[in-house]
């Protein structure tokens, strides 16, 4: 059976010196470097998210992200608790 690389549009060659780069990275720093292409995607979606309702507040736009990313019953959910949080903290600061 020949061999097939994981991407459809990458090479072997291309594929092969990836996993040595990965490889040499050792555990440690491959951990590193993938939490540092999460934090890359989110800081990406956050942008993206800020781009498109320019004119919310920090805490609405927290709420648009559970929306689009968990779904409406979890963006009710968050929101009940938010105007709880806030119901209380006015309630400790008349």
């Amino acid at each position: 059976m020949p061999y097939r690389t994981q991407s459809s549009d990458t090479s072997r060659e291309v594929e092969e010196r990836q996993t040595a780069f990965f490889r040499k990275l050792g555990q440690n720093g491959r951990l590193k470097y993938g939490s540092q292409v999460v934090d890359e995607g989110f800081d990406a979606l956050w942008a993206n998210l800020c781009r498109d309702f320019p004119l919310l507040s920090p805490e609405e736009l927290r709420l648009e992200w559970v929306r689009r990313h968990y779904g409406e019953e979890l963006a009710t959910r968050y929101n009940e608790f938010i105007q709880w949080k806030h119901q209380t903290a006015n309630s400790k600061n008349p």
